[in-house]
């Protein structure tokens, strides 16, 4: 398979390791406008996507790994100009509107696959999680959600809120999207944001009165030995599920078990794999564009309240 990684920082270069460790290519392109970025690799290398677009046959697949305001414009033209299967890096884009455009774009019947990188869909305990509530939809009547990171180091492009988000793009968009997934419904009334800083705390009522309670903030001391501290709780009148990052703890009913598996890379890992498993298997896109869309919209819902 053909291979463009368009933008590599951080995450371009974690999809390429994922790419490398699954030994899905080593017919791959990479291409950041910074030259710098590229002068340790041996692969091909271009500062321009256009150019590497022109001068290779159609990509088989192509990473969009660039800031957040170029999701929407480099994915709408690789849309509209390439025949290639697309993997973006989240937040899908900067807000809903862009996101609908983008799938607007998208022809009837297209066999070609238009993913988003929501990595929590891959991490083992979420999808138990997601089984657990799948069963019990009708009855639950309570979701909590809570992360919280160190403070990013926020220069360049990440340092302005028009270009990179703030934290409820950057770390909500995660838990959020897991809601979605969750309970497969949309935000019916936000009952209060309250915003202090780096932080933010959402108070809201699904479309079928379940509450929500969530708490995203860049706030965790330098000195806290993990980087997230994720906690999740579902409950119905009568039982719970819940996660626990602290002891990798994931609790369903009275049955409590200790999680094994490394969230990161393995989710990263998992997700890479899913990627290329829809292109050549066929199988169904757990995180294909449309349904990026619907945290993206409920994140509208929450800033348009504010």
């Amino acid at each position: 398979m053909s291979i463009c990684i368009i933008g590599m920082g951080q995450m371009g270069k974690t999809h390429l390791d994922m790419v490398k460790k699954l030994s899905i290519s080593s017919n791959i392109v990479l291409v950041d406008s910074d030259k710098e970025k590229l002068s340790d690799y041996k692969f091909l290398t271009y500062q321009d996507y256009h150019d590497a677009i022109s001068n290779n046959a159609n990509f088989d697949a192509i990473h969009v790994c660039l800031p957040t305001n170029l999701h929407f414009p480099v994915v709408k033209d690789l849309i509209k100009n390439s025949n290639s299967n697309i993997l973006v890096e989240k937040p899908f884009t900067l807000n809903s509107q862009e996101a609908n455009n983008l799938v607007s774009l998208i022809k009837n019947g297209s066999k070609r696959v238009f993913m988003c990188g929501l990595v929590e869909r891959f991490y083992h305990p979420f999808t138990i999680l997601r089984d657990w509530s799948k069963s019990r939809r009708n009855n639950i009547v309570e979701y909590k959600l809570l992360r919280r990171t160190k403070k990013p180091k926020r220069s360049g492009w990440f340092a302005d809120k028009h270009k990179g988000g703030d934290v409820l793009l950057d770390l909500g968009i995660h838990d959020l999207d897991l809601l979605w997934w969750f309970s497969n419904k949309n935000i019916n009334k936000i009952v209060s944001v309250k915003r202090n800083k780096d932080r933010v705390k959402i108070k809201a009522v699904l479309e079928n009165n379940a509450r929500v309670e969530m708490y995203f903030g860049w706030d965790l001391s330098d000195s806290n030995k993990d980087w997230v501290v994720n906690e999740i709780t579902i409950s119905t009148v009568r039982e719970k599920a819940a996660y626990y990052s602290a002891g990798k703890k994931l609790m369903l009913g009275n049955n409590k078990h200790t999680v094994k598996t490394e969230r990161y890379p393995d989710a990263y890992r998992e997700e890479i794999r899913h990627f290329y498993d829809c292109i050549k298997k066929g199988k169904k896109c757990r995180i294909d564009f449309n349904e990026a869309t619907k945290s993206m919209t409920m994140l509208s819902t929450i800033t348009n309240y504010e």
